[in-house]
């Protein structure tokens, strides 16, 4: 069976993006509620036709790509930190977001970021972060933000009547794999559900240690997950906690088949759908643990008639969107750095081919590129380094934007310019790129980021 879910490595990004001009529904770039790096809204202006849909029910101290539970400043350093008890952490401001999650207490890390109440600039914490997100998205294609709660709340109509589908199959413990309920002590904790039971009688649910979680009707069950969700989506835009929280939570593996459902719900002919992820979606996608967890769900989603026989879903790697300047002289140094490596790409066919390959199966970007760094010259690498060093000077924005999940490494994962920062900013995309392939952009931004693997940009007053 081929995998019902490949990214684009080796399609052309302006072909790419035509087809997104179609008549369709907007691309959905999933990302996460928090501090998102600039590529996820660059993407919006180079795409158009798209949005963001905001995951949110990340895990404190866990969620190393947005961090919700602080304000980053430049280069990743910590401008605003709240502790669980949604406490300001004062002593935490200056220390940079990779150290900080390294040395997080893990017991805390089953708390949902959405139950955090903390303040900041007088608004809740994580009602500033959708704000700021909500003007980014006006700016940059004239679109909205919506989370996934929102989306839920948004298409109830249509996932009662799936989860139905799901129910009359038996197969309900499929759709929920996690179950969040309010804490004794305060804040939401999600944990992994261990058995779902489902017969004539409704449904049972344990956790892993076998304690009840659910025993009742599943009409009450899929009842309580709507209700939950508009809880929660009012919660985050009005930073208002709900008094009790306690729902089933979807597979994440919904997160990429919501969308598609909906689709084919409003467009039967169509067998591809489209999805934009961002720096680490296109490579776990492929970990066989994924592939089975989609391979099972698009079964019982194809039995129901809900995705037609046959579908996939083409996943975008939108991280290449970081590859943008917001000043003309930072532009020109953007397409200098862009001609070295055309150049580059020109002198190294076979190995660009097989590094595109691997991309386009593999789940280690970074090993990908260290070996493609590895095989190019000094002068190719050093006119790289100077090139970006040269762009660095000239725009407010930096480059390399880097992120290998779970890598725990204590520089390699780099987060530029504070997503405040780029409001009213213009984002100007060099003029080779739209003639690239994904995967030649996204080598570009890899090798860049194993150029500077061991160093740390220097904390700036930008983005404070």
């Amino acid at each position: 069976m081929p995998p019902f879910v490949t990214a684009c490595f080796d399609r052309c990004i302006d072909e790419t993006l035509e087809v997104l001009q179609s008549p369709r529904p907007p691309v959905v770039r999933s990302c996460h509620i928090g501090n998102n790096t600039a590529n996820n809204w660059a993407w919006l202006s180079l795409a158009m036709n798209t949005r963001q849909v905001q995951y949110d029910h990340t895990c404190y101290g866990v969620d190393e790509l947005s961090a919700p539970w602080t304000v980053l400043a430049n280069h990743g350093y910590l401008a605003f930190c709240i502790n669980a008890q949604g406490e300001q952490v004062p002593e935490a401001v200056g220390e940079h977001i990779n150290d900080h999650i390294q040395r997080f207490d893990r017991r805390r890390q089953g708390l949902l970021n959405h139950g955090l109440v903390g303040t900041h600039r007088e608004h809740d914490l994580v009602t500033h972060h959708l704000q700021i997100a909500a003007r980014l998205a006006a700016q940059c294609n004239d679109s909205t933000v919506a989370t996934q709660t929102s989306e839920i709340v948004r298409m109830e109509p249509l996932l009662r009547s799936v989860l139905r589908d799901f129910e009359r199959l038996g197969r309900l413990g499929d759709f929920f794999d996690r179950w969040a309920c309010t804490k004794r002590t305060g804040g939401v904790v999600m944990v992994r559900i261990g058995s779902f039971t489902q017969d004539a009688d409704g449904v049972e649910v344990r956790d892993v240690n076998g304690g009840i979680l659910f025993r009742g009707s599943t009409g009450v069950l899929i009842d309580r997950f709507f209700a939950n969700a508009r809880a929660i989506s009012a919660r985050l835009h009005t930073g208002v906690a709900p008094e009790r929280l306690d729902y089933p939570w979807e597979s994440n593996m919904l997160t990429y088949l919501l969308p598609a459902i909906e689709e084919y719900s409003l467009q039967p002919s169509r067998t591809n759908f489209w999805h934009a992820g961002g720096s680490a979606s296109c490579y776990y996608i492929r970990a066989p643990q994924m592939e089975q967890a989609f391979n099972r769900l698009v079964s019982i989603l194809t039995t129901v008639e809900r995705l037609p026989v046959g579908a996939n879903v083409t996943m975008i790697p939108t991280f290449v969107a970081q590859l943008f300047a917001t000043n003309t002289a930072s532009a020109a140094a953007l397409d200098d750095v862009m001609e070295v490596w055309g150049r580059a790409l020109s002198a190294y066919p076979a190995m660009v081919q097989g590094a595109v390959a691997e991309m386009c199966s593999g789940t280690d970007p970074s090993h990908v590129a260290r070996e493609f760094a590895g095989g190019l010259t000094n002068v190719v690498r050093e006119s790289l380094r100077r090139g970006i060093e040269a762009f660095n000077t000239l725009d407010v924005h930096n480059l390399p934007i880097a992120h290998i999940g779970n890598l725990r490494h204590p520089t390699y994962n780099k987060y530029g310019l504070p997503q405040e920062c780029l409001i009213d900013r213009p984002i100007i995309f060099p003029s080779r790129l739209a003639s690239s392939t994904w995967g030649e952009a996204e080598l570009l931004c890899r090798v860049l980021a194993e150029l500077v693997r061991d160093q740390r940009p220097a904390p700036t007053a930008a983005g404070i």
